[in-house]
């Protein structure tokens, strides 16, 4: 990770490592920060790693505390969602008109605030996530499978019949709902790096992609499109800057795939109905003469979510056909990864046993 500092600077000043202590002073003090609503002036680039490690460090502590209860939920979440809608946290930029330059430092503070969410939202919905996130107790530090990123699989998985029924708590079905947005926006980050976003959308095309900034000489320009790896190396073209991510990406997506699956089963069992100008959906629980005997209205979503809903809302099964798409997106980059480390190569096993399991128990 760079010193908390623009990138343009951190390159022009460790050009020369002699000098670069000499050149570099620190931009900002930590402590001046407010890490509950910092300042969209301070959030450039490494500085948005810091403060993303710093509010999980936070959630984590919470947890270990057993603290988290619904008022802190609510704290933490209100905090990321003020990091993650500054606008220049954006974590890439279109150049030359079809040239996604995705910016390392940004990409990764966005996947750690995912992550952050994920974790601070299972802490409240956890009775309906039958397929847990990867943890380790110190008991557990020394066994057989401590450096393994997801937990066993059973030989008895569950199915959607497994999923309890009876939650009617709005505050756990909107993290649950929290929880899905922000494992698709883990997975949008994916997509990012196969040419993937908002503007390739909407031109109906696929953008070349590499990670930035490499240069700050202009002669040089400020990104590379080299294809040396390929030339050097089996790692396909469409997949080279998937392996300049952040290597701790393969640790943010084995904790989303598991969560997603659960999220699957989940909408595999409830239906919803959604009301996209209130910006509310309805949780609908039946009995097994199809019977409705309880619902739940979860007010206020995000727009994101709605959206992801009013898409899919046709049926509860084209939602989770949605989903099995993005696990086996996930899948993709851990297959890919599993050729470079070998724990990743477990848990690509595990998630193919996962999907394959999915799919006969949801159609």
């Amino acid at each position: 990770m760079e010193l908390p500092m623009c990138d343009v600077d951190y390159y022009i000043n460790s050009k020369d490592p002699s000098d670069f202590k000499k050149n570099y002073k620190k931009t900002v003090d930590l402590n001046q920060i407010d890490f509950r609503n910092p300042s969209p002036y301070l959030l450039h680039d490494a500085l948005a790693v810091i403060i993303s490690c710093r509010t999980l460090e936070q959630i984590m502590d919470a947890i270990s505390r057993d603290a988290m209860i619904p008022e802190n939920v609510l704290k933490f979440d209100s905090q990321l969602n003020n990091f993650n809608n500054t606008d220049c946290l954006k974590p890439y930029s279109i150049v030359d008109s079809n040239v996604i330059v995705i910016d390392a430092n940004l990409l990764l503070s966005k996947l750690i605030n995912s992550l952050s969410a994920l974790i601070l939202h299972y802490s409240l919905s956890r009775e309906l996530i039958l397929i847990p996130l990867k943890t380790t107790t110190p008991q557990e530090a020394n066994a057989e499978n401590a450096g393994c990123m997801i937990n066993q699989i059973p030989q008895q998985l569950p199915s959607p019949a497994d999923v309890p029924t009876g939650i009617s708590d709005s505050r756990i079905w909107r993290s649950i709902f929290l929880q899905l947005k922000a494992s698709l926006e883990i997975v949008s980050l994916l997509e990012l790096g196969e040419g993937v976003c908002q503007e390739t959308l909407s031109a109906n095309t696929i953008f070349k992609t590499t990670l930035g900034p490499c240069s700050v000489d202009l002669s040089d320009g400020w990104y590379s499109l080299d294809t040396h790896l390929s030339k050097k190396t089996n790692i396909p073209v469409t997949n080279e800057t998937w392996i300049q991510y952040p290597t701790v990406t393969t640790s943010i997506v084995s904790q989303c795939v598991p969560l997603v699956c659960s999220l699957i089963l989940i909408f595999a069992k409830f239906e919803y109905t959604v009301d996209a100008g209130s910006k509310t959906v309805r949780i609908i629980q039946k009995d097994k003469d199809g019977d409705i005997v309880d619902s739940t209205v979860v007010e206020h979503l995000d727009e994101t979510i709605i959206k992801i809903l009013t898409v899919t809302t046709a049926s509860s099964s084209q939602l989770v056909n949605y989903m099995l798409e993005k696990v086996r997106l996930l899948n993709r980059y851990l297959n890919l990864m599993s050729n470079y480390y070998e724990n990743v190569q477990t848990a690509n096993g595990q998630v193919d046993q996962l999907i394959e399991h999915l799919l006969k128990v949801t159609n």
